[in-house]
């Protein structure tokens, strides 16, 4: 561009330097033909002297003609008169001479003022095309200057990435490092916690069986406690009855109660008579009233359910211990995401500001949690002031600026962990003009990082794309794609090989897809 502009400054230079010579030979000519014009007119004027000299002289010859005694006068006026005549020839001749002259100064005075006229027309042009120049190489300045800003920018951006992937690379060799013992500490971790998980499920199934086994022990017990309340009903009327027949025993026969529980069976060889039976029947009665009620595993039961007490007493340690560290580690787990969150939550409401007082050119915005000591399981409230306006929720605000707000948390997220790629469909269908201008200049500030398809019928929005594709339907039901490549000059770049048509698409007929990368 700079060898440009001095190449039209010289030529500028040198069709001045041209004009100027021009005019000044044009005033040369100039000067000649005024020169020439009154020379022109001196001979003209002498002419008509010696015309009117003629005509006196021809007068007088006449007279004199008529006065034949003149003779000698008459002869000095023929000489005179043929002097005249010579003379007035003389002058007819440079008369023609100089007419001849002039026509020729007049013709080159023409040519002379053309060429000056092409001269200034060339001029004009040139001093025009100077002045676009001009005004065109303040921008290009301010673009080398931005463009010699954002070098040094990146430059130190570089440098800065520089610094930071030697620390990233410090930070991933020592991770490296203790890598193997993590990956051993998450193994045991995970085997531990399968185990624990295992003995979980087994322990809620133990006791699931145990509160069955509880529940059919409780309804046993219910049916041995009926029991129990008719035996010992039962009992007391037996021991009622043993009493009475101990008492009539000990009274009758006076045999202890001793002597009745060491006596044998008795053994039958005929039928004993009835008194005899009596007297067994008796005696075995005292003996069974001095034996009583007498439970013999009753010691051994105790001891089983005393070992199973305490067995399920160990489980329920167990099972009270995993649940505690099981409650340990969901804490842990929960401040952590807490933490990790709350960073999070606070870089994304730092962007969202940022970018809502780019994309409103002011204003103020932020991201409120409803319930800050639960920020894991509260909602997040979007509260934004345009400018001119005072602070409000967005279901208050107008459409278009509902969608630049919700635009500015979608880049304020975004810009935590950029991806590659990213696709916006119409998101700036509600956008007025000036927020377009705003939008792409914020989608700009992404395209080192990111390649973004956007999907937009917006003509400033598919101007700033790099590749363009339209999808149209030039014949019923078939779509074909449209396709154009944009240079770096902005110009209108060869457009790649047509698509051939595609089968019925769901896509209106003049709908575009600009792509920027």
């Amino acid at each position: 561009m700079d060898a440009a502009l001095a190449e039209l400054t010289e030529k500028r230079r040198d069709a001045a330097s041209a004009t100027e010579q021009a005019l000044a030979k044009r005033d040369d000519c100039r000067r000649s033909a005024d020169l020439k014009r009154g020379e022109n007119q001196i001979l003209s004027r002498e002419l008509g002297q010696a015309k009117e000299r003629l005509d006196t002289v021809s007068w007088e010859l006449e007279k004199l003609g008529e006065q034949a005694a003149h003779s000698e006068k008459k002869s000095a006026l023929a000489v005179e008169m043929e002097h005249a005549r010579a003379r007035r020839a003389e002058i007819r001749q440079l008369t023609e001479k100089h007419h001849l002259d002039q026509q020729g100064l007049e013709e080159e005075r023409s040519g002379l003022q053309a060429g000056v006229i092409d001269a200034n027309v060339l001029m004009a042009q040139h001093k025009g095309n100077t002045e676009n120049y001009s005004a065109q190489c303040a921008p290009l300045a301010e673009r080398i200057r931005q463009a010699e800003k954002m070098i040094g920018d990146r430059s130190e951006r570089m440098a800065q990435y520089r610094r930071e992937m030697i620390e990233l690379r410090r930070s991933m060799e020592q991770a490296s490092a203790e890598r193997p013992g993590i990956e051993r500490d998450i193994e045991t971790n995970a085997r531990r916690l399968k185990e624990l998980t295992l003995q979980k499920r087994a322990g809620e199934d133990e006791i699931a069986g145990l509160e069955e086994r509880l529940q059919t022990l409780r309804h046993s017990v219910e049916e041995h406690l009926s029991s129990k309340s008719d035996l010992a009903v039962r009992c007391s009327e037996a021991r009622m009855r043993r009493q009475n027949l101990q008492d009539r025993i000990v009274s009758e026969y006076k045999i202890p109660p001793d002597a009745i529980q060491s006596e044998p069976a008795p053994e039958w060889d005929a039928e004993p008579d009835p008194e005899a039976l009596d007297a067994m029947i008796a005696e075995a009665r005292a003996k069974i009233e001095a034996i009583g009620p007498v439970n013999l595993v009753a010691i051994e039961e105790y001891r089983e359910l005393e070992d199973r007490n305490a067995m399920l007493t160990r489980q329920n340690d167990d099972l009270v211990k995993s649940k505690q560290m099981l409650l340990d580690m969901i804490h842990n787990i929960n401040q952590t995401t807490s933490e990790m969150f709350a960073k999070s939550f606070e870089k994304i409401n730092e962007n969202f500001q940022n970018v809502f007082r780019r994309l409103f050119g002011g204003g103020s915005a932020k991201l409120a949690l409803t319930d800050a000591e639960n920020m894991l399981e509260c909602g997040v409230e979007i509260i934004a002031s345009p400018p001119g306006k005072r602070l409000t929720g967005i279901s208050l605000l107008s459409g278009g600026e509902r969608t630049m707000t919700a635009v500015a948390l979608l880049f304020a997220i975004y810009m935590m962990k950029p991806s590659p790629f990213c696709v916006l469909d119409e998101l700036d269908a509600p956008l007025d003009e000036s927020n377009i201008q705003r939008f792409i200049e914020i989608l700009k500030g992404f395209l080192q990082q990111s390649q973004f398809v956007i999907i937009t019928h917006n003509r400033q929005t598919i101007g700033t794309g790099d590749v363009i594709y339209g999808v149209t339907m030039e014949e019923s039901k078939v779509s074909r794609i449209v396709s154009m490549r944009f240079n770096k000059q902005g110009r209108p770049a060869p457009a790649p090989a047509p698509t051939p048509p595609t089968p019925p698409a769901p896509a209106s007929p003049g709908a575009h897809t600009a792509a920027s990368g």
